[in-house]
């Protein structure tokens, strides 16, 4: 793997590490939707940037993609606070460009 993407994968694992932690960081995301939330994507995404690391095509960051996506829209599916929206789209922005920028056809 080219220095430039395994840059980039690692700060897509730690972004996700965040993803999964933040319930018990940000107070208002320990409701039970925000919290159930963060904790599946967190996961999800976690595996996924991990798979990342070892596999040369294109999947793990196209699932990486879509749970950015979820990240954003969520919020007004599950109904969570103004704090916790901000939060879910910012993540979901930041973890979608890194992942979009990431993929080794890019």
């Amino acid at each position: 793997m080219e220095s430039p993407r395994r840059m980039i994968v690692i700060s897509l694992i730690v972004i996700c590490g965040w993803v999964l932690v933040c319930p018990w960081v940000i107070t208002d995301a320990s409701t039970a939707p925000a919290s159930w939330n963060f904790n599946l994507a967190g996961a999800l995404s976690l595996i996924l940037g991990i798979v990342a690391l070892v596999r040369s095509d294109d999947l793990p960051e196209y699932g990486l993609i879509a749970i950015a996506g979820w990240l954003v829209i969520a919020p007004w599916i599950l109904g969570f606070s103004e704090t916790v929206t901000r939060q879910s789209v910012m993540y979901g922005v930041v973890l979608g460009a890194l992942a979009w920028i990431g993929r080794p056809s890019h």
